[in-house]
């Protein structure tokens, strides 16, 4: 049974309103969903975009996540299956510029393999930052046949919690404060492979898959809203972890050598800080404030 799907989405959902210039009004939550309820979901959203677009002319991005059971064939739902085929013709309705589909479950990967979805390992390059492509973009937490796997540690799925630490900062290697669906993918994929590498189910493969013309950056979060800032100065090195106080909520997790500046997006809030040091385990308790920035000592 999964313990964290719950706690996934809700990472997913605090991330993307915390740095990803979202909103509630924007996103439609549903623990433990039922097919009837995903689909009344996604007529929800093709009225507002439609409505909206009749208002302004714009670019929209839809972003569709899912973490629970799944198979080969699709995606198991409270008393209900809902096949990756049915997912994707949902998927395609939807009148977004931009469509992104993350699926952190089971055999995920067994959708790159419909019709028209081109397989790719990575994406070729950043390309301008104006964003003029269309399509649909899918991005699996593991292959077909595989298992995306949770961890006690970790409190959640090895593959969202990367995902989720690259959206608040960690795979801002340009330091340029915003990351693109391809910096998080990259990350993603290279730091749950080797999470997974000893696992008990087997190495995962993350993939990612699009049906997409034209080009640009899908920019997916963005450091310049009202949120604060950790800074992990250039002398420290090691894997840095922000929890809660309690303990009982992972925020993020940084790997950096000595030398790379990096720092973490944050809600204002109270947070303890891990790393290793010299084989000794170190915590520091830090406030985050708005618009403000705070070094670990």
């Amino acid at each position: 049974a999964l313990k964290y799907t719950e706690s996934d989405m809700n990472k997913i959902r605090n991330t993307l309103r915390e740095v990803g210039d979202m909103n509630d009004d924007n996103m439609i939550i549903i623990p433990n969903a039922q097919n009837d309820e995903v689909r009344i979901a996604f007529q929800e959203i093709i009225n507002a975009i439609q409505t909206r677009a009749s208002k302004q002319n714009e670019n929209t991005v839809f972003i569709f996540y899912y973490s629970g059971h799944a198979d080969e064939q699709g995606l198991h739902l409270r008393g209900s299956f809902l096949e990756h085929t049915g997912l994707a013709r949902l998927i395609d309705e939807v009148p977004a510029t931009i469509k992104i589909a993350v699926l952190d479950s089971c055999n995920s990967g067994a959708i790159v393999n419909l019709k028209g979805a081109k397989k790719v390992a990575m994406f070729p390059q950043k390309i301008d930052s104006e964003l003029t492509m269309s399509g649909t973009i899918m991005v699996t937490s593991s292959g077909q046949n595989e298992y995306s796997q949770e961890s006690e540690e970790l409190k959640g799925s090895f593959f969202t919690h990367h995902f989720v630490s690259a959206l608040r900062g960690a795979a801002d290697l340009d330091n340029d404060n915003q990351i693109s669906l391809d910096e998080a993918y990259r990350y993603s994929y290279q730091k749950t492979i080797l999470s997974t590498l000893h696992a008990r189910g087997g190495v995962q493969h993350p993939a990612i898959t699009n049906k997409i013309v034209g080009g640009g950056e899908v920019i997916l979060s963005n450091f310049a809203y009202n949120i604060g800032f950790l800074h992990l100065p250039e002398d420290l090195a090691g894997s840095f972890f922000v929890t809660d106080n309690r303990e009982s909520q992972i925020f993020a997790e940084v790997n950096k050598d000595e030398g790379e500046i990096r720092k973490i997006a944050l809600a204002p809030g109270e947070y303890l800080v891990k790393w290793k040091e010299k084989n000794h385990i170190k915590k520091q308790s830090i406030e985050i404030e708005r618009n403000a920035e705070i070094s670990l000592s």
